[in-house]
């Protein structure tokens, strides 16, 4: 896993709901965490637990199609990343988001706590998880 702060982070944490006055405190235990490829399928059979009790909101963003809402509010049933087919696939009550082929995937959290995930996928578009 690589710590790494740039122009994802800030879009990451206003995804999430967090102005940049609200870090700039001193807090230095917000970032974001770029997963390697290696990382991927333990991360998403674990994310389930790690954000039980809490909604999920699916945006892509791209140039092509815009920025869609895909899931406005919803629990997370379960995510998982197939190597095999090259797919994250993200489930929730009535439908399954799927990824083709991920390039990146970023996280961003706070004391652990996970705030938003970015999946960025072979064309450059951009999956934006975000937890409340």
């Amino acid at each position: 896993m690589i710590n790494e702060t740039s122009r994802t982070t800030d879009a990451l944490l206003s995804a999430a709901g967090y102005c940049a006055e609200e870090r700039s405190g001193g807090d230095e235990t917000m970032g974001v965490t770029v997963l390697s490829k290696a990382d991927w399928p333990a991360y998403f059979s674990r994310l389930g637990k790690a954000v039980e009790g809490r909604t999920i909101k699916i945006e892509v963003l791209g140039d092509t199609l815009g920025d869609q809402i895909l899931v406005r509010s919803a629990s997370l049933i379960g995510a998982t990343y197939e190597p095999k087919e090259d797919a994250l696939e993200i489930s929730v009550k009535g439908m399954t988001h799927v990824v083709d082929r991920p390039q990146k995937v970023s996280v961003q959290d706070d004391n652990g706590k996970i705030l938003a995930i970015e999946v960025v996928d072979v064309g450059d578009r951009h999956q934006l998880m975000t937890f409340a």
